[in-house]
């Protein structure tokens, strides 16, 4: 009988959102020597969806003749380490098992210099340069606008947070931020997993590391892991206060209530960014807003042209122009024009979004499968590429 190679079976797993791994032999070997055999074993008898108790993980673990202290050593180690998530609930401590890309984010943002966690930036950068791809249709992420940008009040340089938002029928509580922010029980911030990739490989941006916010269950697994660090409100309030300085983009969870994650993403450094350049709709999605510009208010200063995350606005002269169909609706222009000639208005066809994060890769780990399935089959690719069913516009 053939043995089975445990690396080989975690790798598979990984693979079931992903077309690829580039490298798996080096890939394998940096999970070598991540976690041992004895641990891959106590990996897998968490449930790749959904969460597990510590009490019904103690009785799985008798069946396989895994004692109290390898168990509770293990999870401690697969925590730590990335593999899975561990948090508190009101029936107890639960794990549940993590995708590839919480692992390598977890191995990326440890600060030693080794070879596998280069072997996992390597990982990352690969998805943004279009190596890898994932192999469900539905957005992950999805932008949400800078809020000073709602308002719809003539724009000055200065960008506040919790600006007052004049029509709360037009605008809904997910999509103001700070809002967001302040329903969440845990609020955590970790250095942008992107941005630390280009360092380790020897590239990179400067705008600022500690830019990612974890919340609620993947916060505590996190925090307690040392990879990030506890916030109160108001301190997570000065960071995203930070963050819009620096024209860095808020992107969340694809689902309206219940979200884990805020990145704080630049074009230069982003994976996501990197992706909906090259035309994939598959990874972020845009707001539920877009730009719209009057040209007759337009002074030709250029400061749109130059925050545009999305190259959106191009500069004809003395005038800027718009091409809307690249517009991700994060309201960086609206907030650099002191003339107020741009502004955000609601799109004509708004984007899906999910009404929970469990929901929401419930249904990417569907499609992944069911991706994955036709491909065995027929031996294509199925997947597209385009501009999220919207039509193109272009205002000069």
């Amino acid at each position: 009988m053939k043995k089975i190679d445990p690396y080989e079976e975690v790798l598979k797993f990984y693979e079931l959102l992903t077309d690829k791994t580039l490298n798996r032999e080096a890939f394998k070997d940096a999970l070598r020597e991540t976690v041992t055999p004895e641990e891959i074993e106590v990996y897998f008898l968490v449930p790749a969806i959904g969460n597990v108790t510590y009490d019904k993980l103690e009785s799985l673990a008798d069946k396989k003749n895994i004692n109290r202290e390898r168990l509770q050593s293990s999870l401690e180690k697969l925590a730590r380490e990335g593999f899975i998530l561990a948090y508190k609930t009101q029936k107890g401590r639960a794990f549940e098992r993590s995708h590839v890309a919480h692992m390598s984010e977890q191995q990326v943002r440890k600060q030693e210099d080794t070879v596998r966690r280069k072997v996992y930036a390597e990982w990352w950068n690969a998805s943004g340069e279009g190596k890898t791809r994932p192999l469900s249709k539905t957005p992950y992420y999805r932008v949400v606008p800078v809020e000073a940008a709602l308002s719809h009040s003539p724009a000055t340089r200065k960008i506040d947070i919790d600006v007052p938002v004049p029509d709360p029928r037009a605008v809904l509580p997910l999509d103001v931020i700070s809002k967001m922010v302040a329903t969440r029980s845990v609020i955590g911030v970790a250095e942008c997993t992107c941005r630390k990739t280009q360092k380790v490989i020897g590239k990179g941006c400067e705008h600022p590391l500690e830019t990612c916010f974890v919340f609620d269950h993947v916060a505590e697994t996190l925090i307690d892991a040392g990879i990030a660090r506890k916030l109160d409100y108001a301190e997570a309030l000065r960071i995203l206060g930070e963050c819009n300085a620096a024209g860095l983009v808020h992107n969340i969870d694809n689902a309206e209530g219940e979200f884990t994650s805020l990145c704080n993403c630049c074009p230069c450094s982003c994976v996501l960014f990197k992706t909906v350049g090259r035309g994939a709709t598959n990874t972020m999605a845009k707001s539920r807003y877009i730009a719209s510009l009057d040209t007759s208010k337009c002074r030709g200063i250029g400061a749109c042209a130059s925050i545009c995350p999305a190259h959106a606005i191009t500069m004809n002269g003395d005038r800027a122009s718009l091409d809307q169909s690249k517009c991700v609706g994060c309201g960086k222009c609206v907030v650099s024009c002191t003339s107020g000639a741009v502004k955000l208005v609601k799109r004509e066809k708004e984007p899906k979004m999910y009404s929970t994060y469990k929901s929401l890769w419930s249904h990417i780990a569907y499609e992944a499968f069911v991706e994955k399935t036709l491909n065995k089959i027929t031996g294509k690719s199925t997947s597209s590429i385009g501009n999220n069913g919207e039509t193109d516009k272009k205002v000069t």
